[in-house]
């Protein structure tokens, strides 16, 4: 099976993000034009950018920013082939010690800014001969986590998104489908408790961690037209057992 990015441009949220880089890296290996973003992590931005990419510093609660991403890239392109939802942010606290700003802040990073990036976007990924849009979610929008209420409920609307936009562009070909991967070592997870890690592993039925660079492959084949005729699906890239309520 040959599958390879050539001749697309993809854009990525989060391209400074554990999984974000996997992601950026191996699109351009595989011969797309990558665009990305990132919030803080210049140096690593320098690095992807070094490395073929097009890297954009905004803050994706920012409006106005995604509008002038909006504008800056329709003076580049002519249209776009992928867009990666995978920024995300998060601040874990039990729900009675979770502050409404901390709430909104992971709402509007992990899920409103991909609403937003959609509706800009989708005139250019409407010119795509096949436009694929991919969601980062997790399993804990599907079953919930301790401490975790804000991403849970910011994943499981992304995921409810993803599923929306799949029945409303399909009529356009373009594919919508999510990716909820295994528990990674980022710097989103570097601060968790050794009992947690321990947990983790221990849901897993191989007993072990998820690999960025394996997630970032199957994104890769979700991009690719080897993938043209399945969407609005939710893909649990784990081996962690997910529980279904």
């Amino acid at each position: 099976m040959d599958i390879h990015l050539r001749g697309k441009t993809i854009l990525v949220t989060g391209g400074t993000g554990t999984l974000g880089r996997a992601i950026v890296e191996k699109a351009v290996t595989e011969g797309a034009g990558v665009y990305f973003t990132f919030h803080q992590n210049q140096d690593l931005a320098k690095e992807l950018i070094r490395k073929g990419a097009r890297g954009f510093r905004l803050d994706l609660r920012d409006r106005s920013a995604l509008d002038l991403l909006r504008d800056e890239l329709r003076k580049e392109i002519a249209s776009l082939d992928g867009l990666v939802l995978n920024a995300a942010a998060v601040r874990d606290r039990t729900l009675i010690n979770l502050s409404e700003p901390e709430f909104d802040e992971v709402l509007e990073t992990d899920l409103t800014s991909g609403f937003l990036l959609v509706k800009k976007f989708l005139p250019l990924l409407y010119k795509s001969p096949a436009g694929k849009i991919v969601g980062i979610t997790s399993r804990v929008g599907t079953q919930g986590g301790f401490g975790e209420a804000n991403y849970a409920a910011a994943k499981a609307g992304l995921s409810a998104l993803i599923k929306t936009l799949a029945q409303e562009v399909g009529r356009k070909g373009i594919c919508a489908n999510a990716v909820a991967p295994g528990f990674m070592m980022s710097p989103m997870t570097a601060d968790l408790p050794d009992e947690v890690y321990a947990r983790q592993r221990a849901e897993s039925v191989l007993g072990c961690f998820q690999d960025p660079g394996e997630v970032s492959d199957f994104v890769i084949y979700l991009l690719s037209d080897s993938v043209k005729k399945v969407s609005g699906q939710i893909f649990y890239f784990d081996s962690r057992r997910t529980k279904i309520f």
